[in-house]
């Protein structure tokens, strides 16, 4: 069932029409409202009492329908999709379209619809996943909801673009944490669907949802809680590059992002307006504004883009009195349009006399004279004084001459199965190293994504065990499920699977 709910769901977007339709210069009337100029103002819907507008607003490409979703105020049940349509020079509506959708968005010849399902599971879990509907002349076929791509969150937010299909969904996710969102593509290929996160510094381990991408990938707007946001949520942009890769989103600022849920972008057909929604915790209430956003998309691409890390330096080991050769690898820092200085600093004081960094080789060298533990950080800075840093830890340890032999030490790096297997609520992982090294204990889901860190430190030789209560990196509980377990040291990597039965 699940397969043939799967072909159905390539079928539909195969079906879609991707040829561009949109009018380049055609003078939209938006219900005969006035327009907003840089100060986003709220777009008039009509809503019954106890709704409010939210999520995606979506203009069909010839400008004469305006699709919404009413939602129900005291919670994330009875929505519908509502329209109104300009027929004979008059709006006329709204008229309900669909029950229980909301989130619209129009395919690119405008014979289609994407809406999200955003239901509870039955265990006061909520989720969302897509469906498309089709039209039959005048009406439209009631909407096709395809199963998850992936378990548990499936694609949200689907939207096409002139090359391809674009969704957020956690099960897209190579970049953010379990429960949050990475924008991604999704490529079909005969009867099999693929899907792959866009990446970094597009997709972090925040939350990267909402977003709107324009007709020609030309630039996305998301919506994030990544820090700089003034409020919960804002809005930001980010374009793509000549190697379609994506630069370091910038914040689209005061007035359009605010101490309020800033969400749900739409760029009209005409490119002149940005449609979103806001959300105020304060009266529990949201709106669907608008504002003038094509000279914003221009002036933005040509400020400042600040550096961002691409790949964490690892954490190292030192010997005493043996010389110390780091090397911090190329592309670890990115700067989308300048040329970046580096510093190496133990906090804010500078490196101990032994050490010294070259900032042309990004090298660090030097013979350390006693153990210990030092914390690095190197900073990355622009010409603009924009930077970004990450720090890792040396660990430096006695010559290994100078360590007895130690019968108890076990000869072999080593992982034992937990105990008890299957468990409920936690269960005791063995293992035994054969040196001292850096040790990462992690626990994995069936998707492949990380679910929590056990360890992560330098560790002598010897044998060790941890308690995993079945939780994440969060501390909230993890359901039933196959999960597995991998220790990694410096040289060696082994992987056991276990079983968590609630």
């Amino acid at each position: 069932m699940k397969a043939l709910s799967k072909l159905i769901f390539i079928v539909l977007l195969a079906g879609i029409n991707q040829t561009m339709i949109y009018p380049q210069n055609a003078a939209f009337d938006y219900l005969g409202q006035t327009p907003p100029g840089n100060t986003p103002k709220i777009f008039e819907l009509e809503v019954a009492s106890g709704h409010f507008c939210s999520d995606r607003i979506a203009v069909s490409p010839d400008g004469k329908e305006i699709y919404y979703a009413e939602i129900y105020n005291s919670g994330w049940t009875n929505h519908k999709v509502r329209c109104y349509k300009l027929v004979s020079g008059t709006w006329t509506g709204p008229f309900d379209v669909f029950a229980d959708y909301m989130a619209p968005a129009f395919s690119r010849d405008g014979n289609s619809l994407f809406m999200e399902d955003y239901y509870n599971n039955t265990t006061n879990s909520y989720y969302i996943k897509s469906a498309i509907a089709n039209r039959d002349g005048e009406n439209w076929i009631t909407p096709n909801k395809p199963v998850f791509l992936k378990n548990p969150i499936g694609p949200s937010y689907l939207q096409e673009t002139n090359e391809g299909h674009y969704f957020a969904s956690t099960s897209g996710g190579t970049v953010g944490y379990l429960g949050n969102s990475d924008i991604s593509k999704l490529v079909i290929s005969g009867i099999d669907t693929n899907f792959y996160s866009l990446g970094a510094p597009l997709n972090t381990a925040y939350v990267e949802g909402g977003f709107y991408i324009s007709p020609d990938e030309s630039y996305i707007i998301l919506s994030s809680n990544r820090p700089g946001a003034s409020g919960p949520n804002d809005l930001w942009i980010s374009y793509k590059k000549e190697d379609s890769t994506w630069t370091n989103p910038k914040n689209l600022g005061s007035p359009i992002n605010t101490i309020d849920h800033d969400y749900g972008a739409y760029v009209s057909p005409d490119n002149q307006y940005l449609f979103f929604s806001r959300f105020s915790e304060r009266s529990n209430r949201a709106n669907i504004y608008w504002v003038r956003i094509d000279n914003i998309i221009d002036s933005l691409r040509y400020t400042n883009f600040i550096p961002w890390l691409k790949t964490p330096i690892p954490d190292t080991t030192a010997i005493v009195g043996e010389k110390f050769t780091l090397q911090i690898q190329q592309g670890t820092f990115i700067d989308d349009d300048d040329t970046l200085a580096y510093k190496a600093t133990i906090g804010s004081n500078p490196l101990p006399g032994w050490l010294t960094l070259d900032p042309q080789t990004l090298t660090l060298t030097g013979t350390p004279i006693e153990p210990g533990q030092i914390t690095i950080r190197i900073t990355a800075t622009d010409p603009d004084s924009a930077y970004t840093s990450d720090t890792f830890r040396i660990t430096i340890i006695k010559n290994t001459t100078d360590v007895k032999y130690n019968k108890d030490v076990p000869t072999n790096f080593g992982l034992k199965q937990n105990y008890p297997n299957p468990f409920n609520p936690t269960t005791i992982i063995q293992y035994s190293l054969d040196k001292s090294s850096q040790t990462k204990l992690d626990i994995y889901n069936l998707l492949g994504q990380k679910v929590k860190t056990l360890v992560d430190s330098f560790q002598s030789p010897g044998e060790h065990s941890i308690t995993w209560n079945g939780t994440d990196d969060l501390n909230n509980p993890v359901g039933s499920g196959m999960y597995f377990y991998q220790l990694k040291s410096n040289e060696n990597n082994l992987t056991k699977k276990m079983l968590l039965i609630r």
